[in-house]
Parts: C-alpha cells; sequence; structure tokens
C-alpha cells in the first residue's frame, strides 16, 4: 500500500515541505489503534499539531527478549524551538519513560508481557535519531526467518523519468525507492517513495526494518517499518497479519509521524 499525503501531517511542515518541493508520504491508518514512540527528552509539537494521543499505552521493550510494558503518553505544553524562534507549543512524553522500538494501544489482545519476535532493530531502540546518509543503491534486501518460512523485504530503487519529456531526450531523472515485503505467496507494497518529488537521503534496510513480530497473537508476522523520504524527522507504521486480506493491498494499522519545528527548512 503506498504512502500518501494526509492532513495529518503538521500544517506548517506540509507548507515548508510543498515549497521545497517535495511532500513527505503519509499514511492512510486504519482507525482504533494508536502507534507512538517515547525518547528521553520528549518529542516537540506545535501547539494543537500533536499526531499521538495522551493516554496508557503499551512499550515494546526488547532486551534478552522483547515484551510490552505499560505505559502513559502525555502532551504537556512547553516553550518548544521551531525556525520562527521560541513558540508555544506541546511535548509528547511518556511516563516512565521505557527505552522501546514503539509504543501501541488499542488493539483488543495487547497485554502485559513477552511478544513473539522475529527480529528487533536494536540500534533503533538505543539510538532513533541516528540514521546514516545516502543509501542508494540498486537493491536493497533483508530476509527474516519466521520459525522456518523466509519473509523478504526488499527496496528497490529506480531512476524515473519524466515521460511528457522523454521524446525530447535531457530529461530530469528522478529516483524512486519502492519497499515491498514477501511471505510465502503473499507479496505487497508497502511504500513508493520519490519519484518526481526529490528524494533525500533515504534511510537503508538497516533503519527501514523496526521490528517483526507477533502483535496481535495470530501466530503470522506483523511488522514496524519506517517508509520516509527523508532521513530526519520520524515515520512509522504498524502492519498487523490480521489485517491482511486477500487480492487487497495491505493497509498499515496505525502510523506515527514526527517532523522537528526546528528544522523544517523553508
Amino acid at each position: 500500500m503506498p504512502f500518501h499525503s494526509s492532513t495529518r501531517l503538521p500544517a506548517r511542515a506540509l507548507a515548508c515541505a510543498m515549497l521545497a518541493g517535495s511532500t513527505p508520504p503519509m499514511s492512510i491508518a486504519a482507525a482504533g489503534i494508536d502507534l507512538a514512540h517515547a525518547r528521553a527528552g520528549g518529542y516537540p509539537y506545535y501547539q494543537d499539531e500533536a499526531t499521538v494521543q495522551p493516554g496508557d499505552y503499551f512499550a515494546l521493550h526488547c532486551a534478552q527478549a522483547c515484551a510490552l510494558k505499560k505505559t502513559r503518553v502525555s502532551l504537556p505544553s512547553a516553550t518548544i524551538k521551531t525556525v520562527e524562534g521560541p513558540e508555544r507549543g506541546l511535548f509528547v512524553r511518556s511516563h516512565p519513560f521505557i527505552p522501546s522500538l514503539f509504543l501501541v494501544r488499542g488493539h483488543p489482545g495487547l497485554r502485559e508481557g513477552p511478544v513473539k519476535t522475529w527480529y528487533a532493530n536494536m540500534r533503533f531502540q538505543h539510538r532513533p535519531d541516528q540514521v546514516p546518509g545516502d543509501p542508494l543503491k540498486g537493491s536493497q534486501r533483508r530476509t527474516i526467518d519466521i520459525d522456518g518460512a523466509p519473509l523478504h523485504v526488499e527496496g528497490r530503487v529506480e531512476q524515473i523519468v519524466d515521460k511528457a519529456c522523454a521524446a525530447y531526450g535531457q530529461c530530469e531523472r528522478y529516483p524512486r525507492i519502492t519497499w515491498t515485503v514477501r511471505f510465502g505467496d503473499t507479496k505487497r507494497t508497502l511504500a513508493v517513495l520519490g519519484g518526481e518529488n526529490e528524494l533525500q537521503s533515504p534511510i537503508p534496510i538497516e533503519d527501514f526494518l523496526v521490528w517483526v513480530g507477533d502483535l496481535d497473537g495470530d501466530g503470522k508476522p506483523d511488522m514496524v517499518v519506517r517508509p520516509q523520504d527523508l532521513n530526519r524527522g520520524l515515520e512509522m507504521a504498524l502492519y498487523l497479519s490480521s489485517e491482511l486480506v486477500p487480492g487487497r493491498p495491505w493497509k498499515p494499522a496505525a502510523a506515527f509521524h514526527f517532523w522537528d519545528p526546528a528544522q523544517y527548512g523553508c
């Protein structure tokens, strides 16, 4: 399911991105499940533009094994740094703070305790803000062993030419990356990024893939990934195997978006 622009992106961030010639990709997520991320310093947002709802969540913390732990998200008012200077805004914080791959709530099967996990990006859990530079390779692949059956994740990079000017030659070429997942006979497109929008340092597969495990308890792999054009900010999407319908795109069950108010760079 390719990602699309949405009004869920803070209005000022969207305006800046459009002026820069690149609209950040956004997901259209199913209702009822909330996905978030926590970091020690919290996430600043412009007033009334936070994409996270406060309340009780479960933090997926991974050490020797991965487990859900109770936490609570709050949105206290605070002065934040923006490109226009200090402004009143909100900080998304979790209490207690638990280093985790993600925070989640809303699924009836969620409860504290171990979660079956086949892959966990431990570097992301410890340093979510540290992302490498431009990884534009022809293809990036990762195979995860799901109890003896392979799950393949691939990012395929292409150079796209504007068809309208192809007959005249000397057309500008645009990089585009397509992220797909394949498990058994099932193959789905998770995101298509770039094309005529500027693809600025898309993250490599080591950072695209956050977690693969069984969150909804059906014994099949669920995924949390990072489909984003820019390697600054943070976007995450949760895909649940229980919402994978034959013959239809695999839509994200929930998504999280953060664009730093101090780095919009209009």
